[in-house]
């Protein structure tokens, strides 16, 4: 039986600058490093792990994937984020849920949504 979702993989130019994003900008501590091919993030339920592209100059396409992470007050999140550097889109709220997006330095979509993080 497959189990549950240990690590998500993107595929990136510059894996230590895209690192220190999800490090500085986002919070998450680097468990694992072999640079520059790869770096390996702890994102609490599951692993980001960043892999350098093949052949540098490599153009990636747009990949149809959005990493969500959950937070319990989006517009606080939003705020630290933000006050990182990171330029965030506007919170959209359905009923009691929230999520606002972002990019990571190579356009790698993220969300951050209080889906299933309680009251």
């Amino acid at each position: 039986m497959i189990g549950k979702i240990t690590t998500i993989i993107l595929f990136v130019n510059d894996v230590p600058g895209v690192a220190e994003f999800y490090r500085d900008i986002l919070g998450f501590k680097i468990i694992d490093k072999i640079d520059p091919e790869w770096t390996e993030l702890d994102c609490g339920s599951c692993m980001i792990g960043l892999h350098k592209i093949g052949r540098a100059g490599n153009v990636k396409k747009e990949t149809g994937v959005k990493i969500a992470f959950g937070v319990k007050d989006v517009a606080k999140a939003k705020a630290l984020i933000e006050s990182r550097g990171c330029k965030m889109g506007k919170i959209v709220t359905f009923g009691k849920l929230n999520f606002c997006d972002g990019s990571d330095p190579e356009g790698n979509k993220f969300q951050i949504s209080n889906r299933g993080m309680g009251k």
